[in-house]
C-alpha cells in the first residue's frame, strides 16, 4: 500500500547554504575529487526551487574510490519505508546509498534518471542512518544535484524545505509576540472607538 511522509528530512537539502550539514563522502582520502557548490543559473530542466547545486566530480584517476556528499544521523524509524529523491544533471550514473556500516548495514542503488528517486527500508533498531549521494568504487564522472529529499513512506511527493531550515523556534516565538502585540494594539484602538462612539450618542 501507499505511504507518504512529505517532511522532508535533510537539511539544507539544495545547498542555499554551501556544505552546511553536508560533508565529503570519500573513504579512501580526496585524491583528485571534487566538491564544489554554484549556482544552477536557473537555465536547462532545473525547477525554479533549485537556486544552488553540488558539482561532484569522481575523476577517472580516483574511480576506484568511493566519492561525493553525505548527510550523517537522519533522524529515522525502524522498519519504516523512506523515499529519497533529487534532481540530477549529468549523463553519468551515481549512487545512493544509506547506512552507517554497523546496526544499519549499508544499503545502495544506481541511479541514472534526471529525477532520481529511490525507496528503501530501515532495518529493526536503526533511529538515524548516513544519506550518501555520488559515485560508487567502480564510477567516475560528474553530477550536478540539487532539491535532494529524504521523507518517509514509499511515494515522493514534490521537493518541500526541510523543517531543520525554517525559523529557529526563537525567531517564531518573537514573530508570535509580535503579532499578538499587534492584535493586541487593534483590539485596544476599536475598543476605544467603540467607548468614542458609546458617549457621542
Amino acid at each position: 500500500y501507499i505511504t507518504v511522509g512529505a517532511t522532508n528530512l535533510l537539511e539544507n537539502s539544495k545547498f542555499d547554504d554551501k556544505m552546511n550539514g553536508w560533508r565529503n563522502w570519500c573513504p579512501q582520502g580526496m585524491g583528485t575529487s571534487t566538491v564544489e557548490i554554484n549556482p544552477t543559473g536557473g537555465g536547462g530542466d532545473w525547477p525554479r526551487q533549485a537556486i544552488y547545486l553540488a558539482k561532484i566530480v569522481n575523476t577517472e584517476a580516483d574511480k576506484n574510490n568511493q566519492f561525493g556528499i553525505a548527510q550523517d544521523s537522519v533522524p529515522v524509524e525502524p522498519n519504516t519505508e523512506y523515499v529519497l529523491q533529487l534532481f540530477s544533471d549529468g549523463s553519468d550514473p551515481i549512487t545512493v546509498k544509506h547506512g552507517n556500516g554497523a546496526s544499519d548495514p549499508y544499503v545502495g542503488q544506481v541511479v541514472s534518471d534526471h529525477k532520481a528517486v529511490w525507496t528503501f527500508e530501515i532495518p529493526a533498531n536503526v533511529y538515524s542512518t548516513n544519506i550518501y549521494i555520488g559515485f560508487d568504487s567502480g564510477q567516475s564522472g560528474t553530477a550536478w544535484i540539487s532539491l535532494t529529499k529524504l521523507e518517509k513512506g514509499n511515494k515522493p511527493t514534490d521537493w518541500s524545505l526541510s523543517p531543520f531550515d525554517t525559523a529557529t523556534s526563537t525567531e517564531i516565538d518573537q514573530l508570535n509576540n509580535a503579532i499578538r502585540l499587534k492584535a493586541d494594539s487593534s483590539d485596544v484602538t476599536s475598543q476605544i472607538n467603540v467607548a468614542i462612539q458609546g458617549v457621542q450618542t
